[in-house]
């Protein structure tokens, strides 16, 4: 319902009220900005923390910490326990010893490879062997010689039937006779004669001679057989070489040298003799006395062993600076524990920020009724006409139906004024003046009969809209208008669709300022309709005023200066509409009053949250 105020012309002073829109805007996008800034961010997850379990938790953690109840003490008292430890003590001085140190050195080194492989073979049975064989009496000496098997294959040779056969045969006192027989050729001599019957006188005369006789019986002597065996062979050859040998002055030598021979000239003696000497060694003595001493047997127990391994991660974590700083901080008291930690910092931090006056300011303010218009209501258009230039990428300075037709200009056929095409627009000071002057031209006509049709103009006039960049459906259109004060001049605020219905005026100034709508089928002239209400234009020319229209889907509200104005729920437009501003002449005047200017200081639109997805149904 219309205000007592508004029915008497009583508005709200526009700069005051404009004012206070102003003011409560910037509040309100102060308040937006605020609710990102980092500091209500901070106080936010402070809050939260300060709320959460893990908070309580750590706070009690911090409060209730006590160093003996923890796995650090134990390992602090574990390492205690070990660092007194025999074994381990034990360990260390043998481990950071020069002695173990020298006998590191000694196990690696070549005396005592040495001497360990000299008392490997003094120890042997093959070292004892040779000491025994080199005591044994002279003859044993000989007798186990390979000189002593020689003399032994000589004397077996020398017994051999075929030897001893063959050596009675050549020393038989006629061997000789026997060989010059066989030289001068007897035996064949002999053989040819006995084959000859005339010469068998001369054959028995042969046969009767002494070597004749002599080599007939050495040819069938018993050893015959051995002779012809031997003679001339390598086993004979052999044997007469190992008889030259063994009746040699080498064979006696190396005999004597065999049964004169002792330990002391044996190879192993002078090893003896090397093992001796290092066994006698200061080195050698030390080695095996710290090998088998209780230092080295508990050094190589323990070393590398798990508890060994144990005691020095202990050691290396109780010198760290971890355990230093939990150990120092574990054992302060629990307060000031608390006043040290983090979650107290963040305490004092959330209070520091709970007593900041943006943040008492955001709190006080951010639930306020006084911005509940700004919660629900998002601006969709503005155009505050601060540029030397109309933005044409908004609005277009003809008819939306011209420009789509024949990208031309017109007026209607009851205007006495054609619509130039932007000639009459003129932007200064920040604000836009639509003048209506007393010129002749020639323009385009619509009408309902005819169409369009050229004619005469006497008169000027420009609007422009927002056909081609900008349609709504519901929400708050307004804009900052002054009206001329000459009731001959219409100025126009208002809203079209697709066709001239629906159609509504939120401000129409002619004699008085109308605020309507109307609706109906544009296919049925007497089907239109119309609701309205008025007020006085002398009141409204004076000055800027602020005309608003609230639509919703079940109302349309008028106000002036956030006053209203008028309101209806009949002819609720239910399809996008775009806006229009213009001004011109209904009657012809001739009393100098023009050109005429109707001033727009800006044109603002808004969406409802609750609308904005109706507005595409």
């Amino acid at each position: 319902m219309a205000d007592i105020r508004a029915i008497l012309g009583l508005f709200p002073k526009t700069s005051d009220y404009e004012n206070l829109r102003i003011k409560l805007e910037e509040e309100y996008n102060n308040l937006l900005a605020f609710k990102n800034s980092k500091e209500l961010h901070s106080y936010h997850e402070l809050e939260t923390y300060l709320k959460s379990e893990e908070y309580l938790q750590k706070k009690k953690d911090i409060l209730s910490l006590r160093f003996s109840q923890t796995d650090d003490f134990q390992k602090e008292k574990e390492f205690q326990r070990l660092s007194k430890a025999k074994d381990i003590r034990l360990y260390y001085k043998t481990r950071d010893s020069e002695e173990l140190k020298r006998f590191q050195e000694l196990e690696k080194s070549a005396e005592l490879k040495k001497y360990e492989e000299l008392d490997k073979y003094i120890h042997s049975t093959e070292f004892a062997a040779v000491k025994k064989e080199a005591s044994l009496p002279a003859k044993e000496k000989f007798r186990r010689s390979d000189l002593f098997k020689t003399l032994e294959q000589y004397n077996s040779q020398k017994s051999s039937e075929l030897i001893k056969g063959y050596y009675k045969f050549i020393n038989h006192p006629w061997y000789a006779d026997f060989e010059d027989a066989i030289a001068e050729g007897l035996p064949q001599k002999i053989e040819n004669l006995a084959k000859d019957k005339e010469a068998i006188k001369e054959y028995q005369a042969l046969k009767r001679t002494r070597e004749y006789k002599r080599y007939h019986k050495l040819l069938h002597s018993p050893h015959k057989h051995a002779y012809d065996k031997m003679h001339g062979s390598d086993e004979l050859e052999a044997f007469k070489d190992l008889e030259d040998f063994i009746n040699s002055g080498d064979f006696k030598r190396k005999k004597h040298e065999i049964e004169s021979f002792s330990f002391k000239d044996t190879e192993e003696f002078k090893k003896l003799e090397q093992y001796q000497i290092l066994n006698n060694s200061d080195s050698i003595k030390f080695y095996y006395k710290f090998k088998n001493s209780k230092e080295l047997k508990n050094y190589l127990d323990l070393h590398n062993s798990k508890r060994i391994g144990k005691f020095e991660e202990l050691k290396e974590y109780i010198s760290s600076d971890e355990f230093i700083r939990f150990k120092a901080y574990a054992t302060k008291s629990p307060k000031k524990r608390w006043h040290e930690s983090k979650e107290f910092e963040k305490l004092q931090e959330f209070e520091s920020l709970k007593e900041s006056e943006k943040i008492k300011w955001y709190f006080k303010n951010i639930s306020s009724k006084k911005f509940d218009w700004h919660r629900v209501w998002s601006e969709t258009f503005f155009d505050s006409f601060s540029e030397k230039k109309l933005d044409t990428k908004k609005w277009l300075t003809r008819y939306f139906w011209g420009d789509k037709m024949f990208k031309g200009s017109y007026s209607l056929s009851h205007d006495k004024h054609f619509v130039t095409d932007g000639d009459n627009l003129l932007i200064d000071g920040g604000r836009l003046h639509i003048i209506t002057r007393k010129e002749e031209v020639v323009g385009k006509s619509w009408s309902s009969s005819y169409g369009f049709v050229t004619r005469n103009f006497g008169f000027t006039s420009g609007l422009i809209n927002t056909g081609n960049s900008f349609q709504q459906k519901y929400g708050t259109f307004e804009a900052k208008i002054k009206f001329h004060p000459s009731a001959e001049i219409q100025n126009a605020f208002w809203m079209l669709s697709k066709t001239f219905v629906p159609r509504i005026d939120i401000a129409n100034a002619r004699k008085k300022v109308i605020f309507g709508t109307a609706w109906g089928d544009p296919k049925a002239p007497g089907s239109i309709r119309n609701n309205s209400k008025t007020k006085k234009r002398s009141k409204l020319s004076s000055d800027f005023f602020i005309y608003s229209l609230e639509w919703t889907p079940l109302r349309l509200t008028w106000k002036i200066n956030g006053m209203e104005v008028a309101s209806t729920a009949q002819g609720v437009p239910a399809e996008p509409m775009y806006l229009l501003l213009g001004c011109g002449l209904q009657e012809e005047i001739n009393n100098g009053i023009l050109p005429a200017m109707m001033e727009i200081d800006w044109v603002r639109c808004y969406q409802h949250k609750d609308y904005k997805d109706m507005e595409q149904e």
